[in-house]
């Protein structure tokens, strides 16, 4: 069979393509080659590396950033609803009400700054601890 006959059949396609060609003496070397190299040879990980303590710092900078970064999303969303709570303090003419929104708004803006400042002090910190 030549490349350009057709098949009668889908066996006979395997067929033709299992044959060797002399391309593939030259090719398989380095296949095998790119294989080997390829392999797993041990564990994915090195205990020695887990246990280093510059990666547990990081992890506790990790956690740390996770933490404050709930915290500031959550003063984020307080934010819309004290103002929605004012809303109705306003409505209700209650002037007592009124301040302690306002007060409580404010409370939350600067509870945002203090985290985002501690979360942005701990991201560009070294995690090592040295400079």
């Amino acid at each position: 069979m030549t490349g350009a006959a057709l098949f009668t059949s889908f066996t006979d396609a395997i067929a033709c393509c299992a044959k060797s060609s002399p391309w593939d003496a030259r090719r398989t070397p380095v296949i095998e080659e790119i294989h080997h190299e390829d392999e797993i040879l041990g564990k994915a990980y090195d205990a020695a590396l887990m246990a280093d303590p510059a990666l547990s710092a990081a992890l506790w900078k990790l956690l740390t950033f996770r933490y404050f970064l709930l915290l500031q999303t959550g003063g984020q969303l307080l934010g819309p609803y004290i103002t929605k709570v004012a809303m109705t303090v306003i409505a209700e003419r209650d002037v007592h009400g009124s301040m302690s929104c306002a007060l409580a708004y404010l409370g939350v803006v600067l509870f945002g700054f203090v985290v985002l400042f501690i979360q942005t002090y701990v991201t560009n910190t070294p995690a090592s601890g040295h400079a």
